[in-house]
């Protein structure tokens, strides 16, 4: 599909912007989504039983993990 109106330059840059301005309203929209879940979420009394569970999968963790780095075989 050629267009001899508009440059290949201008295609990209206009292309550029708008995937840019596409990532921050993704971002943006995301915040404000768990936002006002968490905001929610606080205002039913949910919010402790989320970091009581934070707190336990944390703990998993670090008992899982091993405390030192196993040796590199080559």
């Amino acid at each position: 599909m050629n267009t001899p109106n508009v440059s290949q330059k201008r295609i990209m840059v206009t292309s550029f912007f708008g995937g840019i301005a596409w990532g921050v309203g993704s971002v943006i929209g995301a915040t404000l989504v768990v936002a006002i879940l968490l905001w929610l979420l606080q205002s039913v009394g949910w919010v402790p039983v989320i970091g009581d569970l934070a707190k336990e999968v944390n703990k998993t963790i670090n008992k899982v993990q091993p405390t030192e780095s196993p040796r590199q075989t080559r």
